[in-house]
């Protein structure tokens, strides 16, 4: 069958059908690596102790929330690549297109088509190849030089220093990882909502941080991030796409040296180990979720905060009070599972 979908053009056909969604994605990454390039220069210019700026208003506070919008946006980029490496078949059936706009080309009147539309469809596909299909955008992204030449209609003392060796940048970033490392580490946990996509948000973050300053290699803070997938080994991102932390830190957030302590050790093992424990304690858990599902929906359709209930005033401020923390244990409690 697979050879019969092979040989009847099905998969070129297929490939026509998503060029519209390459198209918009190659101006998605384009548009989302300049924005990150954006954010990075204007923090190399307001953390820097020769500007007045910083000497006036930035040097008493930490600005985190560029920081954590840079994590986003690195998350989106390398979710596409991990999207398009875990499609064997599409870089496959992306050649067989090429080959087929080939044939096409030694007889372009034949399929209603002229030289210069052919060009311009063979450099766009080169474009998609380059970029996208490679599975290798964030990688592209993180390495792009983020020193730009100062604007002439925009001063900025921090344009003469390169952002590796901007301190205070530095130990800005330094003091975010501190602290987003604190909400990562309640992934996993009974009180679990967003963290496990702020984990590998902060992850993909963490990447271009190192790649900013490829001098500083805080190998405390690279255990820290290591040691997350004790609680949380895999994350998954969308559908069957999952996000491994030790596979990441491996290798675009290696250190120069390998650590000779880390937890865990072997990683595979412990995914293993990890797994099978959760498979032993399955019934038992879901049982327990079904139990705690049964009593938090009997409270919330009791007769307490009824119609009939709401004729004495006296109860509207206690009955409000308990269906909100109702609603709110139950929020936190189906993003925990």
């Amino acid at each position: 069958m697979a050879d019969e979908i092979a040989s009847s053009g099905i998969r070129e056909l297929q490939i026509t059908k998503i060029l519209p969604v390459l198209r918009d994605t190659f101006d998605l990454l384009k548009r989302t690596s300049y924005i990150i390039l954006n954010i990075v220069n204007q923090l190399h210019t307001l953390y820097y102790k020769k500007d007045r700026f910083y000497k006036n208003v930035f040097k008493n506070f930490q600005l985190f929330s560029p920081i954590e919008t840079l994590g986003r946006a690195c998350g989106l980029i390398y979710l596409i690549d991990l999207i398009v490496l875990e499609n064997l078949s599409l870089r496959e059936d992306f050649n067989k297109f090429k080959n087929l706009l080939r044939s096409v080309a030694k007889e372009p009147a034949r399929f209603d088509v002229n030289e210069q539309q052919l060009r311009k469809l063979e450099r766009s596909l080169n474009k998609f190849e380059r970029t996208i299909l490679c599975g290798a955008c964030f990688q592209g992204t993180i390495t792009q030089t983020f020193d730009q030449k100062p604007d002439p209609n925009f001063t900025s003392l921090a344009s003469e220093k390169p952002i590796k060796d901007n301190v205070e940048l530095y130990e800005l970033f330094t003091e975010y990882y501190k602290k987003a490392l604190e909400t990562a580490e309640v992934a996993g946990s009974p009180t679990e909502t967003f963290e496990r996509k702020f984990t590998y948000e902060m992850c993909c973050g963490y990447a271009l941080y190192r790649k900013l300053f490829p001098g500083e290699e805080d190998s405390t803070l690279w255990k820290k991030i290591w040691y997350l997938q004790k609680k949380t080994p895999i994350i998954v991102l969308y559908s069957h796409i999952v996000f491994s932390i030790s596979n990441f830190m491996s290798t675009l957030g290696a250190l120069s040296r390998k650590p000779m302590i880390k937890d865990p050790k072997d990683p595979e093992s412990y995914v293993m180990d990890f797994i099978e424990k959760k498979g032993d304690s399955f019934e038992k858990e879901m049982t327990g979720y079904n139990d705690q599902f049964c009593a938090w929906a009997t409270q919330m359709d009791s007769t307490f905060g009824r119609a009939s209930s709401l004729k004495d005033e006296k109860k509207y401020e206690q009955m409000f009070h308990l269906k909100n923390r109702l609603l709110m244990s139950g929020y936190s409690w189906i993003n925990s599972v």
